[in-house]
């Protein structure tokens, strides 16, 4: 079976990050995926999403991931960070595209 999942986008304890309005620095945006299936998985792509309380999308990355044995994770370092210039609330949403997926409900 093939089988890609997303585990978290950027924390995996609460699922919420806060971040001060025109914070100092980029925070850096992260996620975890993981070989839910039980072959080998070729490199795929991990699209992460920075959207607003209107749906309007501040970042947009896509990154690639490794070959993963079954069970093993990989932590997505994307390469465009979040500087939010507005104070509110932002959704940061990452998806795992493998093609031929058993199961799309875990993948983002």
């Amino acid at each position: 079976i093939n089988d890609a999942a997303s585990l978290y986008a950027d924390n995996e304890v609460t699922g919420a990050i806060f971040i001060s309005k025109n914070a100092a620095g980029a925070h850096a945006l992260t996620s975890q995926v993981v070989n839910a299936g039980n072959t080998v998985l070729n490199p795929f792509n991990v699209s992460g999403l920075v959207r607003a309380a209107n749906n309007a999308v501040q970042v947009s990355n896509t990154a690639a991931t490794d070959t993963l044995q079954p069970s093993q994770t990989q932590i997505i370092n994307f390469a465009n960070p979040f500087i939010p210039l507005n104070a509110g609330t932002f959704r940061f949403i990452n998806t795992t595209t493998l093609g031929g997926d058993a199961f799309a409900g875990n993948d983002g």
